[in-house]
């Protein structure tokens, strides 16, 4: 799916022609689902194509964009019924998301904003350290005020990581901040949240 939205193309028919020529893996995990990935040195050779063509930057753009969509549905799934269903999902595109992040960190603040606060439950879960990095490079960048939603977002998933690792006058602190941020949006449920974090910090 990923492939067939950002590349525009019949990823289908190409998959399959690359499968045949060995130049793409094929992993088939658990519960029937299908991935495939480059051979290091053919994924290395194929980005060099795209850079001489001109075409990476577009086609990064439409990467960070799909995943920046995809987060949106995993985030609440991993707070429901099949919440393993979408761990899973969420580890097996946990490179793409991390080069989605380093895209969105050099080319559109907010995307990275939105994209490192969905992420929080993946974050609590798998590495809060790698979560911590991501939501304090995008906060700390002068253009992140240009977006205070997004902003109030990742302040709020930056201070729920600082609970877990029970630093909890920085948590207090960034609950401050993302509450005062909320209400000046108008987000109840963001300020909602916001007075939940800050009554555990």
């Amino acid at each position: 799916d990923a492939a067939q939205t950002i590349g525009n193309g019949d990823a289908l028919e190409l998959t399959s022609a690359l499968v045949k020529k060995s130049l793409i893996v094929v992993d088939r995990g658990s519960g029937g689902m299908t991935r495939y990935r480059f051979h290091e040195i053919v994924r290395q050779y194929a980005r060099q194509k795209l850079v001489d063509a001109g075409e990476e930057d577009e086609i990064r753009k439409q990467h960070l964009r799909y995943f920046l969509d995809l987060s949106r549905q995993i985030e609440p799934g991993l707070q429901g019924p099949q919440q393993m269903e979408w761990f899973n999902q969420a580890n097996d595109e946990r490179d793409n998301m991390r080069a989605a992040l380093e895209y969105a960190s050099r080319t559109d603040t907010e995307a990275g904003l939105y994209l490192s606060s969905l992420q929080h439950s993946f974050w609590e879960s798998v590495n809060l350290r790698e979560g911590s990095h991501w939501l304090a490079r995008f906060i700390q960048k002068p253009e992140a005020n240009d977006f205070p939603h997004a902003k109030a977002k990742a302040l709020y998933t930056l201070g729920v990581l600082h609970i877990w690792t029970q630093d909890f006058a920085q948590a207090t602190s960034f609950a401050q901040e993302c509450l005062a941020l909320f209400q000046a949006c108008g987000d109840q449920q963001g300020e909602a949240d916001a007075l939940i974090l800050l009554g555990y910090s």
